[in-house]
């Protein structure tokens, strides 16, 4: 998608210019390239790339299995095995053969596995089912680069699918996060994602609606493995995601998080605030939780607000081991610490 534009024309009196997202990718094989759009004023997401689940229902035999529909799923393509109770990925196997099939009067897929998965679990629905991702069919190998995205509901851009890059954007005072980077387990929406590029972006303000600056688990970029009940994995796993050359203007609170994730790299990110922006709850700025391999070389924090309670903050990292942080250059109210460990 080049060029497309959707925002309000100055003599219309309406509110919104959709009823839902601005570009919404299910179940491709291939992710979309949106490129110098423009949009405003949705009902909800600019971007959301994705692919529904298929939830174990039954399990016939180690190497089969029954599952609903949710997506397409043909021989040879490989599964995502993730468990949204506790956000554990499981592992992934391929589909050796794919039948329609029939349980208690629902339809059903019946697919045979490569090889058993350990622990696999089938259950009545997403809440407590194990369920399966078709990575082929995620969408993933998306480019999103040089876009405005402003004054509309939710996120900015969400993000399931891996492999891709997010890239010159201009977002501006969404009412959820700019940039949400996770699988959705609640929705449900997945898989979880590999392999982000977030790069050379301008975030202005955002996250104004009630659960979003509000919540202490959030932030304006927010990557993230995820389990049912809008919690954080037990066991992280959402890897290598480079967040660098940003700049983050008038936060309403913390402008990056992560959690339970593996290798995230931020480089020479801006973060900068007045001293009269709109703060919605004491916070850092940044938020690392459960996470390993993280590291921040060239950050710059410029936030004068007294109810910013630290630049950085890290907390209970599986192995132990803090982050690794660089040329951190930092203007607070006084008596703030630049790094905070708990």
């Amino acid at each position: 998608h080049r060029d497309l534009h959707s925002f309000p024309t100055r003599r219309s009196s309406d509110l919104l210019t959709t009823c839902a997202d601005g570009v919404h990718c299910q179940a491709n094989i291939k992710g979309p390239l949106v490129e110098e759009c423009l949009f405003e004023g949705m009902a909800d997401d600019t971007i959301n790339i994705y692919v529904p689940p298929n939830i174990v229902r039954q399990i016939v035999s180690p190497t089969e299995v029954l599952v609903t529909p949710g997506a397409l799923v043909l021989p040879g393509e490989t599964l995502q095995v993730y468990d949204p109770v506790t956000g554990f990925v499981r592992g992934n196997v391929k589909a050796v053969d794919v039948a329609l099939a029939d349980l208690e009067g629902q339809r059903l897929l019946r697919v045979t596995l490569e090889h058993p998965v350990e622990g696999l679990k089938a259950g009545k629905d997403h809440t407590d089912a194990d369920t399966l991702f078709t990575l082929d069919r995620s969408g993933s190998g998306f480019i999103i680069r040089n876009n405005i995205m402003r004054e509309h509901r939710r996120y900015a851009v969400l993000l399931s699918a891996g492999d891709g890059i997010v890239e010159g954007n201009l977002i501006d005072n969404t009412s959820g996060n700019a940039i949400e980077i996770a699988n959705s387990p609640d929705w449900p929406e997945g898989p979880v994602g590999q392999h982000y590029i977030v790069r050379g972006n301008t975030f202005i303000g955002g996250g104004y609606c009630q659960g979003y600056a509000d919540n202490p688990s959030v932030g304006v970029v927010n990557v993230r493995t995820p389990k049912y009940g809008f919690s954080a994995a037990d066991v992280p796993f959402e890897r290598d995601v480079l967040i660098e050359d940003n700049t983050f203007i008038d936060m309403p609170a913390t402008a990056i998080h992560v959690a339970s994730c593996i290798g995230v790299r931020l480089r020479n990110n801006v973060i900068k605030s007045k001293a009269d922006a709109w703060l919605a709850r004491a916070c850092p700025l940044l938020l690392f939780e459960n996470s390993e391999q993280v590291t921040s070389e060239g950050l710059e924090l410029d936030d004068p607000r007294p109810g910013i309670t630290s630049g950085l903050e890290w907390r209970s990292a599986p192995s132990g081991q803090s982050p690794t942080i660089t040329g951190l250059e930092v203007q607070l109210s006084e008596g703030i610490p630049a790094l905070l460990e708990k």
